[in-house]
């Protein structure tokens, strides 16, 4: 008997039994004995980074549709993981919802989802928005809010309330806006409340150390604002000439907030400091990027950022030459994503509509099960 576990096994054993397990369970089996506890603690410390990366929605009108979506396992070290893997397709599928359904936002390793409309008569009409949990398999369905909104402009906040007892407990808000109103819910109270403070922006929010951020189109250009409840305010770009809006990307990798800017010559990167000053991370002209040998690159050809790694800002999904492909900062180089290459994007300029993580035909989304969670909130259908 091994000491170190109060079962006639030894810990290597019982570890080689966890792995074969799928992870809903062994958030359960946590609660077993303080010594499962660390063991299985460990354990998904080294599973759940592969189950990092990013969710891509192709043809979003019919994206419930077998094969429409597909989740693109990218290990914060940079390794781009097979998405045939019986174990990523088990922790990331989202077969266990029962409604046809799109993404509409993800936070924090959940996702914000919007049971499919019919016909586009009903786009005016109240959505019915659910939150779910791939990892755990659980999904709750939201009561509608008073009126309709567009997909571009609904966007999903999650995190932990140090006051709760549960260490496991995540609430989170939903906030909605249609050019009039801002809709918050909140899995707090349960409600939907009409919010007169809230950003009233056209543009999709980044939550960020408990401030709001945001970039809105102006003419050819872009401006980038922040709000912490108290008021907006407008934040100066790091370049003095920056590119246009749908050639910009705005977000959280990690711990930090990053803005990226791309033109027909170079790609940079900063980092926000202390909510007011930039710091260049990266800079490339792409003359000096390393492109990989395939008939479709003919040349060194620009890219636009999409999004960057939700662990590892040095990773970025860039549209370059009409494809989906990663950008590797620290090596310097494009890296191809197999599961893409028969997917073909038109129109590299003029694609970006809204926003810079959606294409025509594809949405991404960045995934982390960042906060270990086991659970979402219970909530009752209405």
């Amino acid at each position: 008997m091994n000491s170190s576990n109060s079962l006639p096994f030894p810990n290597d054993l019982i570890i080689e039994i966890l792995t074969r397990l799928p992870i809903k369970p062994l958030f359960r089996f946590k609660c077993v004995s303080k010594e499962w506890q660390d063991m299985i603690s460990v354990h998904l410390s080294m599973v759940l980074p592969n189950t990092t990366g990013f969710y891509i929605m192709v043809n979003s009108t019919i994206a419930s549709e077998p094969g429409n979506i597909k989740f693109i396992n990218v290990h914060p070290n940079g390794f781009i993981m097979s998405s045939s893997s019986d174990s990523v397709i088990e922790m990331t599928n989202l077969d266990f919802i029962q409604q046809s359904f799109i993404i509409l936002d993800s936070n924090k390793g959940f996702l914000l989802l919007e049971e499919r409309k019919i016909t586009f008569l009903d786009d005016e009409q109240p959505s019915q928005y659910l939150v779910c949990n791939p990892l755990t398999k659980q999904c709750i369905s939201l009561p509608k809010p008073k009126y309709g909104y567009n997909r571009e402009k609904t966007s999903l906040f999650c995190y932990k309330d140090d006051n709760y007892a549960d260490q496991h407990h995540i609430d989170f808000q939903v906030i909605c806006y249609n050019g009039l109103v801002t809709e918050i819910y909140s899995s707090k109270t349960r409600l939907w409340v009409e919010s007169e403070t809230g950003p009233r922006s056209d543009g999709r929010k980044i939550f960020f150390s408990e401030c709001v951020y945001w970039l809105e189109e102006c003419g050819h250009s872009s401006r980038l604002f922040s709000s912490n409840g108290g008021g907006i305010r407008g934040i100066n770009f790091p370049c003095a000439k920056q590119s246009t809006y749908y050639e910009q990307l705005l977000g959280v990798s990690g711990e930090s907030l990053y803005f990226a800017d791309s033109n027909k010559s170079r790609f940079m990167v900063w980092s926000l400091v202390n909510g007011v000053d930039w710091c260049m991370k990266h800079h490339i002209t792409f003359q000096t990027v390393i492109y990989p040998e395939v008939d479709w690159i003919t040349e060194k050809h620009p890219f636009i950022p999409l999004a960057f790694h939700p662990l590892n800002y040095q990773l970025v999904l860039v549209v370059m030459n009409n494809r989906l492909v990663m950008y590797l900062m620290d090596e310097k180089r494009i890296e191809l994503v197999n599961e893409l290459q028969n997917e073909f994007f038109p129109s590299t300029y003029r694609i970006l509509r809204h926003r810079r993580r959606y294409i025509r035909n594809v949405s991404i989304f960045p995934f982390s099960p960042a906060l270990l969670s086991t659970c979402t909130p219970c909530i009752e259908d209405t």
